[in-house]
């Protein structure tokens, strides 16, 4: 764990971005996380991003009983996917570094605390290349981490390193500079939502490094409706995740790529191959689309 330098320690100011779709039964973790928080210099917006369960109701009546309602900004919205609303919040916040915490997430109550005292760690350093703080996540039930473990505590690199040099898979947490993190606009495609490693790995396209700690802040519980679970059918074959996974791969092979390719060659060309079945995908769904509408006519 990294001391802070004998000057005077800075306040960092930190915005917590929740997306909520049909979270009513898990939205109250975050509300106890955040109600508990050691530090308090945070502001804190929810998106109910069109749910169809009471989400709305029982985020009114929690904030409505919060200890910290002054500090929560409420959107209420007609479904767009987290990544639309990430847009929005990141348009809105003020504040130093920006987290997204899920409505189904919970973390301990010094999360901020630690936080705050690596944002200063980081101004000691005085490198404007480190603009994040990269941490882990935990089993709610046995307290295991969740992630890989980062090779050291202090280890400075970007996210295309920590994933294909350092081969750190898994539920971390990242936490990066706000200014940063409104320059990064997500595609304006609707779908349920649409990879964080789009901003993550464009981050290390523009040379912007992180920090990273392998303390488990977060508790990551793995939800059958989430969006990292197995989808149904339906999903499965829905052609505007098909044109979402379309557009993310075509990125992810001619902006990022050629770094990849300098990394981890195989990881580069799994990409390329990951983009061609996308591409035959989309197609064929949407021809299946076109003949569906013409049968139905």
């Amino acid at each position: 764990m990294f001391l802070i330098s004998k000057k005077s320690v800075k306040n960092y100011k930190f915005t917590i971005f929740t997306p909520c779709f049909n979270g009513a039964d898990t939205i109250n973790r975050v509300f106890s996380s955040m109600e508990k928080q050691t530090y308090t210099n945070f502001e804190w917006f929810i998106v109910n991003d069109g749910s169809t369960d009471n989400s709305k109701t029982t985020i009114i009546d929690l904030i409505n009983n919060s200890t910290i309602k002054d500090k929560i900004t409420f959107i209420d919205q007609e479904n767009c996917g987290k990544h639309i609303s990430w847009n929005k919040v990141a348009g809105l916040a003020d504040s130093d570094y920006f987290i997204c915490a899920d409505c189904d997430d919970s973390f301990v109550n010094i999360s901020l605390e630690f936080l705050n005292e690596k944002a200063n760690y980081i101004e000691d350093l005085n490198d404007s290349t480190i603009v994040g703080i990269n941490v882990c996540t935990r089993d709610p039930n046995t307290g295991n981490m969740k992630c890989d473990p980062y090779p050291k505590d202090g280890l400075i690199c970007d996210y295309i390193e920590l994933e294909y040099k350092y081969k750190c898979t898994g539920e971390h947490w990242y936490i990066n500079k706000t200014n940063e993190i409104k320059q990064i606009v997500f595609p304006n495609i609707k779908s349920r939502f649409y990879p964080e490693n789009r901003v993550w790995f464009a981050l290390s396209v523009k040379g912007l490094k992180q920090i990273c700690f392998n303390a488990c802040l977060r508790d990551y519980y793995f939800s059958p409706n989430g969006l990292c679970a197995n989808r149904d059918w339906q999903w499965r074959i829905d052609i505007k995740k098909a044109k979402m996974y379309l557009h993310y791969y075509a990125w992810m092979v001619f902006v990022p790529g050629r770094r990849i390719f300098n990394i981890s060659p195989l990881a580069f060309f799994r990409r390329i191959r990951m983009l061609i079945v996308q591409f035959f995908k989309y197609l064929f769904l949407l021809v299946l689309n076109v003949f569906t509408a013409h049968t139905r006519g």
